[in-house]
């Protein structure tokens, strides 16, 4: 029994990658060979949300503490350096296997009502590979509750190039507002104007540790000065995406790799003043990403 339980391994073309039972996470991504994501072992306890499956919400919940219809709840503090419940609660289940292919699995999980979050889900996770489109990785969610459950999806890859680190990379974001972050507990600020364009923003003596929202496309890439690297697509329901450069990563990964984690909802969204993305009885909630070489 490995941290990461049973493997599935998967190719198409120059593409190949490995799902994991624990988390239903991506633990590698590879083209010709090259690592695309900054992955794990199948030995390692995964460090840093690398490759997970974000749900029943994705970013932070500040202090873990929301209510829903003037009940309150507080989540177990899975950030607790800075007090909050990060990346949702299923990173670390065993979910259950289905389809496998050649070039696809599928992974799932029932998700059991629990004190912090009294709402029962069923959660799928699919990967596909194709030649020429690389990954496909679908997460859905269905509340199969009684009542309106606060739903969230998201996957956090971490992405890395041939060659260089962060300062050396440029990231495309054309989006038109970033959410700020406040202090280092990194509470979400307010929205501010960001000029997205199609041009690279060169990363070097920059940081990011926000989300981006207002999308013209829902698309980024990560790539190098001469415009290769790894384009990043997702659906409609993908109204928002985090990107960190990441900045004070353990185990020698400061600024070695970068995440670009498409999500349902903003951070803090079951706090939203606006309201929490519910999901009514017996409805489902789709995120579906892919991700290729350019």
């Amino acid at each position: 029994m490995t941290p990461t339980g049973r493997q599935v391994r998967i190719e198409a073309g120059d593409y190949a990658a490995t799902s994991t039972e624990v988390g239903g996470g991506l633990r590698d991504l590879t083209y010709r060979g090259r690592s695309l994501v900054s992955g794990f072992g199948e030995d390692e306890i995964r460090a840093a949300y690398r490759g997970s499956v974000l749900a029943p919400w994705p970013n932070r919940v500040v202090d873990g503490r929301y209510a829903i219809d003037g009940v309150e709840f507080l989540l177990p503090h899975t950030e607790p350096e800075r007090g909050h419940a990060l990346h949702g609660l299923v990173c670390w289940d065993r979910w259950q296997g289905g389809e496998v292919g050649a070039d696809r699995c599928s992974w799932r999980l029932q998700s059991v009502p629990q004190p912090w979050y009294p709402w029962a889900l069923t959660l799928t996770v699919t990967y596909r590979l194709d030649a020429d489109a690389g990954l496909g990785w679908q997460v859905s969610a269905r509340n199969d509750s009684a009542d309106s459950a606060p739903v969230g999806l998201g996957v956090h890859p971490y992405f890395v190039l041939p060659a260089g680190v962060a300062d050396d990379w440029h990231v495309v974001m054309p989006a038109g507002m970033i959410r700020g972050v406040d202090g280092p507990r990194l509470i979400p600020g307010e929205r501010v104007a960001f000029d997205g364009v199609e041009a690279p923003i060169g990363l070097r003596g920059k940081s990011f540790d926000n989300a981006f929202t207002d999308l013209a496309v829902h698309r980024a890439a990560l790539v190098d000065d001469v415009g290769h690297g790894i384009e990043v697509t997702w659906g409609e329901t993908g109204g928002w995406v985090q990107v960190y450069t990441g900045d004070g990563m353990p185990h020698g990964w400061h600024r070695r790799a970068v995440a670009i984690e498409p999500m349902t909802c903003g951070p803090n969204a079951f706090n939203d003043p606006a309201g929490p993305p519910l999901l009514a009885p017996g409805e489902s909630l789709e995120l579906s990403v892919a991700i290729r070489v350019v």
